[in-house]
């Protein structure tokens, strides 16, 4: 059960909600660790962080793109509280307890990360 969660979101630029929510329901594990050793959330999260850094690149260089990465970040930004609403664990996305903040941290600079606001949009996801 755990491949096909990690399978709702793969290839596709929208989680399959309904999909997800029905394997969850019915005992799939939310935090099942893909190939790379990552949960689904924490791929929604870098992919939020990542569409945000497209985003800027697009408003500067361009413009045409830029519908395009707002519509994908508007999906992680809906993503990320659903997967936590499911229980998804942003404490541990990789099975070793390393949050979201600690993986994110071996990919960008703790500058770039800030400016992002990513810590505060996953606080807020979980209320």
């Amino acid at each position: 059960m755990g491949n096909a969660i990690l399978e709702c979101n793969q290839g596709d630029r929208c989680l399959q909600r309904e999909i997800l929510k029905l394997l969850v329901d019915h005992g799939g594990n939310v935090d099942h660790l893909g190939y790379w050793k990552r949960t689904t959330l924490y791929y929604e999260i870098e992919n939020w962080v990542n569409t945000f850094q497209n985003m800027a690149a697009a408003r500067s260089n361009n413009p045409n793109r830029v519908a395009g990465h707002e519509a994908d970040f508007k999906n992680h930004s809906f993503n990320i509280p659903f997967l936590i609403q499911l229980a998804a664990n942003p404490f541990n996305c990789d099975g070793e307890n390393s949050g979201y903040l600690t993986l994110l941290r071996q990919k960008w600079s703790e500058n770039y990360i800030n400016a992002t606001g990513v810590e505060k949009f996953v606080e807020n996801a979980g209320r």
